[in-house]
């Protein structure tokens, strides 16, 4: 007995060494999909092609043809009312299948049913469902550990690792030997055994027409397919071991190359080539095919700085691809984007360029067209001086190891026509209500603002300009010329203090010398009185700017005639005024 075993193990490992489209079957209901849904079939021709397997029937199988050595790969699915059919079919053929994969053979067992538990054998592993729908799983996981699993790491059909669903499983497994492999909200959805030679997979999901999200779902039924459908030995190579970069490494130079060392083994075959996945994505999309000359190997790809990249090493060799390989990273050196600054137009020739800092790495300037002189051109802020006329390019380059270097420009425009603003005045030391004249001697302009000092502005070229009062003065004039371009200069101007009384005046009303007008600038304090020849007071005031209009306190018109003053005044710099003496009125 243990001879015939043995040589039917052997038979079955040959026979499993066979071309897509033999050994591959799936059994289910001759009535058609589970829900009506094409999922099921959607998945066998996502992962083995469409004609490339048997579809066989519980109604009319003959298990002594289904479970043989020349199969390699049997689904068996059992969901809504097909639980009772493939409960029956198990409980008649167990032996028969068990002794199959023990053998070597992949098995998957799935079923959410509406009607039966279902007792799979293989050390009493039972497919639960009663009472009836109380175990719906709306959702399900990734059972701790095993995010791992080759299943939850195929770039060709990646999965996820939560699903969702209306109801995402109808049974639970009870498997007290095998491994957990999905979970859910009220128990495990799926478990997998190692049985002698063999694999199996336990599960109690629905259609994944109810499953969210998508394309997700899909790609989960057939990530399982995908997984066991591999029945032949020897097996694939394992996957790269001593990457370099390491995981979540950074700072990696630019002209590195990815490195690993893949291994064989005992069943295991030797290495003859890989995939390489790379790229800036999650997974990665990039691929590279090539062959492994010997067991470390060097890959160089084009990289670039400031960036994080994604890597997955697949060993293949004539059995398939190795399973179970791990998404690496790694970050490139950390190099700033090179900034040269906003474009500049400025009236002169003397400008500070505006690069960005390039710490950690280093930058220099360079003149592309026009001309100046860079003063520090390894420094990202110097000045340059002695600009052309005329647009000027520079350049800013930041370098950092092997990482391509990064390049910007800016135009600094110098422009053309110079400016200088200038001015003169006459007279140049006056009193107040004297007129002053301002003569425009600028280069190049074509507008005038002049700010006189006293709150007072003018935008004529040559104006005239009359102080009411004493001090220093800064009299301002800033000028445009045609390009945009100012200058501005400043001057002082002094306005003296004085006191100037009149000794006649004749107030007729004739519009000419109608008052006794004292002129005054730059007083603090005033006081004047005036008196008749008897001595009365004819008029007062305290007010430089009021002036006595020939009128008596009574408002009558005084009498031609001599008449007496007091005058008494400070200036705002000190000066004291104390003066008396007559005028003479005339009518």
């Amino acid at each position: 007995m243990k001879k015939t075993f043995l040589f039917s193990s052997i038979l079955f490992l040959l026979l499993c060494k066979v071309s897509v489209g033999q050994g591959i079957v799936y059994l289910t209901d001759n009535n058609g999909e589970p829900w009506g849904s094409t999922s099921c079939v959607d998945a066998m021709n996502g992962v083995f092609g469409n004609g490339n397997y048997t579809t066989s029937y519980y109604q009319n199988v003959n298990a002594n043809n289904l479970f043989v050595p020349g199969n390699c790969f049997i689904y068996l699915e059992g969901g809504a009312d097909r639980d009772i059919l493939m409960n029956n079919f198990i409980a008649a053929n167990q032996v028969l299948m068990q002794n199959w994969v023990n053998a070597g053979g992949h098995l998957i067992l799935n079923s959410a049913g509406w009607n039966t538990d279902i007792a799979c054998g293989f050390g009493g592993v039972r497919i639960v469902l009663l009472p009836a729908f109380n175990n719906t799983s709306t959702n399900g996981y990734i059972f701790p550990g095993q995010n791992a699993h080759p299943v939850f790491n195929n770039v060709t059909f990646p999965a996820g690792i939560t699903w969702s669903g209306n109801w995402f499983s109808h049974d639970t497994i009870l498997d007290n030997v095998g491994q957990p492999f999905i979970d859910g909200d009220v128990g495990r959805i799926a478990t997998e055994q190692v049985y002698g030679s063999g694999k199996v997979i336990f599960s109690g999901m629905t259609s994944t027409s109810f499953h969210n999200p998508q394309p997700d779902a899909d790609n989960l039924r057939k990530a399982i397919l995908d997984y066991l459908k591999v029945c032949a030995l020897p097996l694939p190579p394992n996957c790269a071991l001593l990457l370099n970069p390491t995981t979540n490494e950074t700072n990696v130079d630019c002209n590195d190359s990815l490195k690993w060392q893949v291994q064989g083994g005992v069943n295991y075959g030797l290495p003859s080539g890989y995939k390489l996945f790379y790229g800036t994505n999650n997974p990665p999309s990039n691929i590279e095919n090539g062959t492994i000359i010997n067991n470390t190997y060097y890959v160089p790809i084009a990289i670039l700085p400031n960036t994080k990249y994604y890597w997955k090493i697949i060993a293949t060799n004539q059995y398939g691809d190795a399973v179970g390989c791990n998404l690496d990273s790694f970050t490139t050196l950390t190099l700033p984007t090179a900034l040269a600054g906003d474009e500049i137009s400025l009236c002169g020739n003397i400008i500070q360029l505006n690069g960005n800092n390039p710490s950690p790495a280093n930058g220099l300037w360079t003149i592309i067209s026009g001309g100046g002189t860079i003063v520090n051109p390894t420094i990202y802020n110097t000045f340059v001086t002695n600009l052309n006329p005329g647009p000027n390019t520079f350049a800013w380059t930041i370098n950092n190891g092997s990482c391509p270097p990064s390049t910007d420009q800016v135009i600094i425009t110098a422009l053309l026509d110079p400016i200088i603003a200038d001015f003169s005045f006459s007279p140049t030391t006056t009193t107040a209500d004297d007129s002053i004249r301002f003569k425009n001697l600028s280069t190049n302009s074509v507008s005038w603002s002049w700010d006189f000092g006293d709150n007072t502005t003018s935008s004529l070229k040559n104006p005239t300009h009359l102080y009411n009062d004493a001090g220093t003065f800064g009299v301002i004039l800033i000028v445009t010329n045609s390009e945009g371009c100012t200058d501005s200069i400043q001057k002082t101007i002094i306005i003296e203090e004085e006191m100037y009384v009149p000794n006649i005046f004749t107030p007729n009303n004739d519009l000419s010398n109608d008052l006794f007008k004292i002129k005054s600038t730059g007083i603090k304090t005033y006081e004047l009185l005036v008196f008749n020849r008897w001595g009365a007071k004819v008029f007062a005031t305290n007010d430089s700017k009021t002036f006595w209009d020939g009128k008596d306190n009574s408002g009558k018109d005084s009498n031609s005639g001599t008449y007496y003053y007091i005058l008494k005044a400070t200036s705002k710099s000190g000066a004291i005024f104390d003066k008396t003496g007559f005028v003479t009125l005339l009518r």
